[in-house]
C-alpha cells in the first residue's frame, strides 16, 4: 500500500492555486508500482575522449600528478576551506515546526544564481552516510551536491561542479571542485572540464562518486581529488601552470558508462548524440541513490517525467559491485519497475518500501495545480505491486520533504 505524504499547511489555510486553462490533470492514486523486465536496461563501458590510444584515464592521472602540476587533497579539507559559509534554513518549508528537522541554505550569492542565466543550477546530492556506513568521513559529516551550468534557458549543461560541505550543525562551511576529464597521456597529461552534463543525481560510495548523466553514468575517484596551483580562466594544464576555470580544486573523471554502444550513438541522428540522450526504451539516469539493504549495495536510478508523460516511467536497480574503472562487460540491470508518477524527481529504498518524490494528485491538500512551479511536491510510498493511495490525513507528516522550483531531488 502506498501512502502520499504531504506537507503543505499553507496550501490548506492559505490562498487556492490558480489552475492554467491547459494545465493536465493529475490522478495517480490507485495506480500499480509493478515489476518489469530488467535485461532491456543495459550500461555499456565507452572510452574517455581525448586520451591517446592505449593509454587510459588513470594513466594520464597519475601522469598530471606526477609533474607536481596538481595537488592531491582530501574532501573534508575542501569543505574545511571555508572558501564559502552556508548559512541555516534560509526559506519557508511548508514542513509543521513541531517536527524535527535540519538542513541549511547555501550562501547568497549561489542561493541567487541560475542556470538560465550565466550561472548554476544545483541538482543531485549525496553525503556521508551514503560513503560508509558510520555516517561519516572522519568523523565528520560531509555532504555534496552536483551543479551545471548554463548562459541561458537555451543553453544550458555547458559544465558541472560539485560542492563539498561539512555540516556541524550550527556551522556549514563548503567549497566547489570543477569537474574535469583527462586527456593527453601519461607523458603529456592535460585535462578539460566535463561538456555535454546536467549532472542530475550524485552517489558517494567508498572512495567512489557516480554521477548520473541521463544517458551516461560517471565515475569519479575521490583519491585523485585534485588542488590547482592556478585560480584562472581555462581548464587544463599549460607549462607549469593548471587551471580549473576559476574554481580552486578540480575532480577528473576515471570511467563513463553509456546507455548505448558506440555504434548505437554514431548512428543517432545528429541531435540524439548527447550524453544524456534518453530516447527509446533505454535506461535514463535521471536520478539516483545508495540501496544498502543488501550486500553489496545497489544503485537505484530513476527516469525523469513531466506533467504530459503518459506512460510509467522506470525505476531501475544496477549491481554496484560490476560498475567500475576498466570494465569491458555490459552492465544489466537486477530489476525495474513501472512507476505511474508524473515529474519523478527522486527515488530512493529501504530495502521494503520505494520513496519517490514527484508531483501531487490535483486538488490533494488543496493543490489545485500540481505543475504549477510554485506548487509542492508529494513523496510517494510502495511496496512492488502495491496501490498508491492517497493519504487521507491532511494534517503535515513527519516523513514530508517538500520542494519549490527549480524542481531538486528530494532527500528521503
Amino acid at each position: 500500500m502506498l501512502v502520499v505524504l504531504s506537507s503543505l499547511a499553507a496550501l490548506i489555510w492559505g490562498s487556492q492555486q490558480a489552475v492554467a486553462a491547459d494545465s493536465p490533470t493529475i490522478n495517480d492514486t490507485g495506480k500499480l508500482f509493478t515489476s518489469k523486465g530488467a535485461s532491456g536496461f543495459v550500461l555499456y563501458p565507452r572510452e574517455m575522449p581525448g586520451v591517446d590510444e592505449g593509454q587510459r584515464a588513470r594513466s594520464v592521472i597519475e601522469g598530471a600528478e606526477a609533474k607536481g602540476v596538481v595537488t592531491r587533497v582530501s574532501s573534508l579539507s575542501v569543505a574545511q576551506s571555508k572558501q564559502h559559509i552556508g548559512r541555516g534554513l534560509c526559506h519557508t518549508t511548508g514542513i509543521n515546526g513541531t517536527f524535527k528537522y535540519n538542513g541549511f541554505c547555501w550562501d547568497e550569492t549561489d542561493d541567487n544564481t541560475s542556470a538560465w542565466s550565466n550561472g548554476w543550477h544545483p541538482q543531485g546530492l549525496t553525503a556521508s552516510h551514503d560513503a560508509d556506513p558510520s555516517g561519516t568521513i572522519d568523523g565528520h559529516h560531509l555532504y555534496m551536491a552536483t551543479w551545471y551550468y548554463g548562459v541561458s534557458g537555451d543553453d544550458r549543461n555547458k559544465k558541472a561542479r560539485v560542492s563539498i560541505l561539512e555540516s556541524t550543525g550550527t556551522e556549514w562551511t563548503y567549497g566547489h571542485v570543477l569537474l574535469v576529464r583527462p586527456t593527453g597521456s601519461r607523458a603529456n597529461p592535460q585535462f578539460t572540464s566535463v561538456g555535454d552534463v546536467h549532472a542530475d543525481g550524485m552517489v558517494w560510495y567508498g572512495n567512489r562518486l557516480f554521477v548520473a548523466n541521463g544517458g551516461e553514468l560517471q565515475i569519479y575517484d575521490l583519491n585523485h581529488l585534485w588542488k590547482v596551483n592556478s585560480i584562472s580562466g581555462g581548464s587544463g594544464i599549460s607549462g607549469g601552470t593548471s587551471a580549473a576555470e576559476y574554481h580552486q580544486w578540480a575532480l577528473p573523471m576515471v570511467a563513463r558508462y553509456s546507455n548505448r554502444t558506440k555504434a548505437q550513438q554514431d548512428a543517432a541522428a545528429p541531435d540524439k548524440r548527447s550524453n544524456m540522450n534518453c530516447d527509446g526504451a533505454v535506461a535514463c539516469l535521471s536520478s539516483l541513490s545508495l540501496d544498502r539493504s543488501v550486500s553489496p549495495p545497489r544503485l537505484v536510478s530513476g527516469r525523469y517525467g513531466n506533467a504530459e508523460r503518459t506512460e510509467p516511467l522506470d525505476v531501475i536497480r544496477w549491481p554496484l559491485e560490476y560498475i567500475g574503472e576498466g570494465g569491458t562487460s555490459p552492465i544489466t540491470a537486477t530489476a525495474a519497475y513501472s512507476a505511474p508518477v508524473h515529474g519523478l524527481q527522486g527515488v530512493a529504498t529501504d530495502g521494503t518500501y520505494y520513496y519517490l518524490s514527484a508531483m501531487c494528485d490535483t486538488g490533494y491538500m488543496g493543490v489545485a495545480d500540481p505543475t504549477n512551479s510554485d506548487a509542492y511536491y508529494c513523496i510517494w510510498q510502495a511496496k512492488p505491486g502495491g496501490l498508491y493511495r492517497s493519504s487521507p490525513v491532511r494534517r503535515p507528516s513527519p516523513r514530508t520533504c517538500p520542494t519549490r522550483s527549480p524542481r531538486a531531488a528530494c532527500g528521503v
